[in-house]
């Protein structure tokens, strides 16, 4: 039930939901590795987010850690492994000539993408890349709660993945009256 919470916020206002209660014990050293894990994907905890984690319990913090993590690879495309059939673009497909990356090609589509060219991979020199960090914020129950009105109002046509939305908001909230949600969402999907 949690996961679906978070998953929604993280996807929908890239942002948390804390029920947490604040605590006394400073837990700073587990919410910067957490931070230092999103930065990897590209996010980064937002100030207001960091103090409120620094005082939560830290088996608190790493379960959300457990949840946030996947959810983020997933938007950025990191839970999947790619191999690249050239490695060394763009100077490799500038400096072969135009037979050989046809037949590569062609190789490539009959195999079914199993075979690659046999080419060594050549090492980059480290560089300082300038990251804009998307920033997960913290946010509250009525402005999660928000999210469903706003999908539920909208006069297009719900994606997939907003009606995936919408069951977990029925699960996330059966003990409240979110009953109508399954009828509505019933009746959008089929007009």
């Amino acid at each position: 039930m949690i996961q679906e919470k978070i998953t929604i916020a993280l996807t929908k206002l890239q942002a948390i939901v804390i029920d947490s209660n604040k605590g006394q014990v400073d837990h700073l050293q587990t919410v910067l590795t957490l931070n230092a894990e999103l930065m990897n994907l590209g996010y980064i905890l937002s100030q207001e987010l960091t103090e409120i984690l620094r005082f939560t319990d830290k088996a608190f913090i790493i379960d959300y850690a457990h949840i946030m993590i996947p959810v983020l690879q997933k938007q950025k495309g990191s839970d999947v492994i790619y191999s690249p059939m050239y490695p060394n673009f763009p100077e490799q497909v500038i400096n072969a000539e135009e037979i050989a990356l046809y037949v590569n090609a062609i190789n490539h589509y009959w195999s079914c993408g199993q075979w690659m060219p046999s080419e060594g991979v050549i090492s980059k020199k480290f560089d300082f890349e300038q990251t804009k960090f998307i920033e997960i914020g913290v946010t509250t129950e009525q402005t999660f709660k928000h999210i469903f009105t706003q999908l539920l109002r909208s006069q297009d046509s719900l994606s997939d993945e907003d009606k995936k939305l919408l069951r977990g908001l029925s699960l996330t909230h059966q003990k409240t009256n979110y009953s109508f949600l399954r009828i509505y969402l019933l009746l959008k999907t089929n007009a």
